[in-house]
């Protein structure tokens, strides 16, 4: 999930793109407020998947988050 995210980043402004601007600055918003360590939540249903996207898109760097969701 975290290199789905990595990837879809850069097609951030195409009309396909999966979240809508402001879904996408809300999750940013939510993430840089509770920073890397709400990755702890990544194993809850629902939640736990788009959260491992979102560390990706936001370049989350890949020892941390592998640290952190291990």
């Amino acid at each position: 999930n975290w290199a789905l995210g990595r990837g879809l980043e850069r097609f951030r402004d195409g009309p396909w793109f999966p979240l809508r601007p402001a879904t996408l600055n809300r999750a940013t918003n939510w993430y840089h407020r509770y920073g890397r360590w709400s990755l702890l939540l990544s194993w809850m249903p629902i939640v736990g998947d788009p959260l491992t996207v979102v560390a990706g898109v936001l370049r989350e760097p890949l020892w941390s988050f592998v640290a952190i969701v291990a």
